[in-house]
Formats: C-alpha cells, structure tokens, sequence
C-alpha cells in the first residue's frame, strides 16, 4: 500500500479519513501508468515493497531490501559540528548495515583480539547511540574476504524477535531484550569468500540462503523454534546477495539474484514459493559472481551482477507455460560488482564499484543519463524524501535527487572507511563506518530545502562529465 507519511495522529477524529485512503489505495485505484505490451503494474508500494513499516528499517536495506524509505524530511548536508545527532563506537569489525525497530537499533560484529574473536549482536539505543546489550557466541568459523569479514550480514526483526546469520556459524534467534530464543547449525557452508547473505522474513518463517562451495541450498525455519520447515537445494556454488519478496498477479514469489559456477558461466534468477522453497520459475544472465541483490519495483525484477556485467528487468511468471516470466528489456553491460542500485518513481539507479552512476527508466531500460562519482562504492544505494544517497569507501555520502536528470546536492565527509549500506528511519540518517555508528537528523523542516538550492559548489563538485551519458539500446521485449 502506498505510504502517507509517518507522522503519529494522535486525534480520534482523523481516523476514519486514514481508513478511507487505505481502502482507496489497497484496492489499487492509484493511476496506472503505460506500460510496453501486456505489462501489468500491481497496487503495490511504489517501491515494490509488500508492506510498510512506516519509519522502521526492519533488515537488510529496510521493507524487503529495496531501500527506499517513506521518510518526509531528511538530512541532506551536514559537517562535524552540524546535524550529527550523536556518534557511537562500535567494538569489533563488520560490515553489516544498521537495522532500525523503535529506539532500538542492531548491528553485528566481530569483537577481541586474534587470539579471542567472537561473533557478537549489538543494541543500540536510537536516541542516544548508548550501547544497551551486548550478546556474543562463539568464534567465526570458515574463511572471507578481506572485503566482507565474518559479520556482512544484517539482521532481520520483526518487531518481537532479531534474527542473525553467521554463515557456518548458524542462524541465532534473540528476543527484543537480549535474551536467546534459539541457535541453529546450518551446515558448513565455507567459501574463500565468505557469506553475506541476510535473513527474511516471510509470514512465521525465517528464510536463509545458504550458498558456498557444497551442496549449496535456501532454507525456511520456523521463526518461533528454529525447526526447519523446507529446504530447497540450488545448483549454485556461492551467491552473496540476499533473497526478496515480490508481489506478483498469482502470490509472491522469493527471488535470489544469481547462481554462482566454478567455470565463469552463466547465473540464474530464480523465484521460488517462499512457503515452500519450491522452484517457480528462472531466467539465465546473470554472472557467476552475483553479489547486489534483485531490485523491486512495481511488480518488475531488475537483475544486475558482476564488474560492468548485465542489466535486464524481468515480468516474474509462473511454472506454467502459458504465463512464464519473461525478460523485458535487457542491457549487456553496466552492472555493478558489489551495491545494489534501487527503484524510485518509476527510474532505476545503479552505481558501480568505480563510482559510475546510472540512471535509466524502470519500463523500458532507457537510459537517462551517466555520471561518475568520486570514490570506490561497495555499499548499496538508499532514499527517502526524494534524495538518494551513495556512501563511497573512502567514508563520502553523496546525496542527489531521484529525477530524469542529474543533480548533485551535496557530498558530506565522514573521514572514515564505510563498506556498510546506511539505513533511514525516524527522519534520520544512520550510517556504519569503519569505526563508528553515526546519526545524523535534519533539525528542522527547511533544512533539507536550504541544503539543496544553496550546496557549495566547492564541496559537490564530484561530478565527471567526461562520461558521456549514453543510451544504448535495451536488447529485445521477448519471452525468457
């Protein structure tokens, strides 16, 4: 359902007008707009997501990882001294992205010396960026990337429990307090890369992928005892990117964005039943490295992988063949490696690991234009309020407005290392870097406004246009 806001009425007389709108827009009254072909756009967010939790950001890259927030007023530019709330130490290392429910925030981490590593979760408290608990279990287990590290993965939570994946080291259950719910071994799952994938929630399941260099599957655990209840094997020999929900004309299908190989061949998008694990559809393309996770929006997948690898948007379908899914358009170059780009007003953004920054229309693959940033980008892309924001490696958040056409509002410096996605929530910015948990929050409703039409040349000047924005067209509309 397409969101209102995230303000708290507080007055009797203002609810049945929030119940009429909901009606209005769950029943998909909103105007659809033209579409190539037989496209159908569902009644669905405007991001693609299933639901919305308001200004919560419940995992990874917040409601069903697309990463976009229903935020109203965001901060746009800040210094040292200027709308940073507060700046926690976070002990340990990782590379996992804040996770937001009420005054509550989650991170996980690798704590101690050599000699003494052990897995952690960490709370937060939102105001205050205290350490409220501190949960540890175990040392790491199997090898990573210097680049990915033993806590990649972000939390899931719903709200009643926080759910957090180590790779071999199993899925760990904890109640809102701290308290351990239950831990579950999934295997070995070792990979000279590591894991990265996070959890989801789907109904009363916990849905994990589970890919390495064995039998590599996707399983669903009962989120209240851990018991696994399905287990689909995948013919992929490592994966990073995390599975998502989408709402299609028949259900909702759980789409993981690529299989990896041992040969340099082809991936697969695949979709399954998440209540089942069962296998619904596929369409080949992808890389054999596949990293950014499957982006959503009304109703379409947009699968992107590899070094400059392929971009193509897909209709999911079904497993029979009267209504398979089908590949809408498809670009044969201009993926990123590592961040997952996001849908936002109908565009698609991407940004690769070398700061070139896209932006093309969802329905037809057009491209709009080309710019690069300065910097190196592992993490993804997020947005609220009409701004999208690129965290470079080197600790630069680069904030531009979603549009048809490039503006860049500002580039705010963090002077820290950032591998980690930031998060949106309660009208602030949360952002993990090497060293610290930073919030940063518009102080007042104008600020956002004055940010935008007076940014300092001098400090948003990051824009290369000796990339010339091109337009290369999308290969076919045909059936996959």
């Amino acid at each position: 359902m397409d969101v209102i806001g995230h303000s708290r009425w507080c007055r009797r007389g203002h609810l049945l007008l929030i119940l009429a709108v909901a009606l209005f827009l769950a029943c998909g009254c909103s105007k659809v707009p033209a579409t190539p072909g037989d496209l159908v756009i569902l009644p669905i967010a405007r991001s693609g997501t299933l639901h919305d939790q308001g200004c919560q950001w419940p995992g990874w890259r917040g409601a069903a990882a697309q990463g976009v927030s229903s935020e109203v007023n965001l901060p746009v530019r800040w210094t040292s001294s200027e709308s940073i709330r507060w700046r926690a130490y976070v002990p340990g290392e990782g590379n996992s992205s804040p996770v937001v429910w009420d005054e509550q925030i989650f991170l996980t981490s690798l704590i101690g010396g050599r000699d003494d590593r052990l897995l952690a979760l960490l709370c937060f408290d939102r105001r205050t960026g205290s350490l409220l608990w501190q949960r540890t279990f175990g040392p790491p287990t199997g090898r990573t990337h210097s680049k990915n590290g033993h806590a990649s993965a972000s939390v899931a939570t719903d709200g009643k429990q926080i759910y957090a994946f180590f790779g071999a080291r199993g899925l760990v259950c904890f109640d809102m307090d701290g308290q351990q719910r239950w831990d579950v071994r999934l295997g070995n799952m070792d990979h000279e890369w590591g894991t990265a994938s996070s959890p989801v929630l789907y109904r009363n399941l916990v849905i994990q992928l589970c890919d390495y260099e064995g039998p590599s599957f996707l399983v669903g655990l009962n989120k209240q005892t851990g018991n696994e209840v399905w287990r689909s094997p995948r013919d992929s020999h490592g994966c990073w990117s995390t599975p998502v929900l989408v709402r299609t004309g028949t259900g909702t299908d759980l789409v993981v964005n690529g299989t990896g190989s041992t040969d340099g061949g082809q991936g697969n998008v695949i979709g399954y039943d998440p209540s089942t694990g069962v296998e619904r559809w596929r369409v080949a393309g992808t890389t054999d490295i596949p990293c950014p996770t499957a982006i959503i929006g009304d109703g379409i997948v947009v699968s992107s992988s590899g070094d400059n690898g392929p971009v193509f948007a897909i209709q999911p379908g079904g497993l029979d063949t009267a209504n398979p899914a089908r590949v809408l358009w498809r670009h044969p170059r201009g993926g990123p490696n590592m961040a997952t780009g996001l849908i936002d007003n109908g565009r698609l953004f991407l940004v690769s690991q070398r700061g070139v920054l896209s932006c093309y229309k969802l329905l037809s693959g057009e491209q709009l234009w080309r710019r690069r940033l300065k910097g190196d980008f592992c993490a993804s892309l997020v947005a609220g309020a009409g701004h999208i924001y690129a965290v470079s490696e080197q600790g630069d958040v680069h904030v531009f407005t979603s549009g048809d056409s490039f503006q860049l509002l500002a580039t705010n410096r963090m002077n820290q290392r950032c591998l980690a996605t930031p998060a949106i929530a309660h009208g602030e910015f949360y952002l993990r870097t090497e060293t610290h948990l930073i919030c940063v929050a518009a102080t007042d409703p104008t600020v956002a406004h004055q940010a935008a039409v007076a940014a300092d040349p001098a400090t948003v000047a990051v824009a290369d246009d000796s990339i010339p924005s091109r337009n290369e067209p999308a290969v076919g509309t045909g059936t996959q």
